[in-house]
Order: C-alpha cells, then sequence, then structure tokens
C-alpha cells in the first residue's frame, strides 16, 4: 500500500517471477480480487465471491491494531478510487 497525503491511498501491485527471480509490476488483477490484512495477502477469482467484477483489493483501515477491524475499505485498481465497504451495496 502507498500513501501520498496529496492523493490518498494507493497500491502497487506486483507479481514475482521466480525464473527471472524479480518482481515484475501489474497494471491490473484482471478477474481476480485481493484481500489483505497486516499478515497476509490472499487473491481469488472474482466469480468465486459476489463481486461481480475483479481488479479489487479489500484491506483493513488499521491492519496492525487488532484483529476486530473498524472498518474494511475497497480499492478499485480500474478506477484508481478508495471506499468504505459499508457505501459499496453490492459487497
Amino acid at each position: 500500500m502507498l500513501w501520498n497525503p496529496e492523493k490518498g491511498i494507493g497500491f502497487g501491485v506486483f507479481r514475482l517471477s521466480e525464473e527471472e527471480q524479480r518482481w515484475d509490476k501489474m497494471e491490473s488483477l484482471g478477474e481476480q480480487i485481493l484481500f489483505l490484512d497486516s499478515d497476509h495477502a490472499i487473491s481469488a477469482p472474482a466469480s468465486e465471491f459476489c463481486c461481480g467484477k475483479g481488479n479489487l483489493i479489500f484491506y483493513p483501515e488499521n491492519p496492525s491494531s487488532s484483529p476486530e477491524y473498524s472498518h474494511i475499505f475497497l480499492f478499485d485498481l480500474e478506477t484508481v478510487t478508495t471506499s468504505p465497504l459499508e457505501n459499496c451495496p453490492a459487497y
């Protein structure tokens, strides 16, 4: 996760190229969604959840403070926007 005081939160997504031993920047997650917390990152096909679209990252407000988060946010890599999950009725 990247923080810019003028622009807010953004994400840089990278894929490990084991063969070339380097990280390659990804422009899109495609039909995948990514779930983040302080210790884990899990990706899954959007079709396995009720999302309807991929290219989304779900993350907690403050992942290091408590296992019970007060807010979950949704970052859309396509539109480069962040919204609290409760403001996204489709999710």
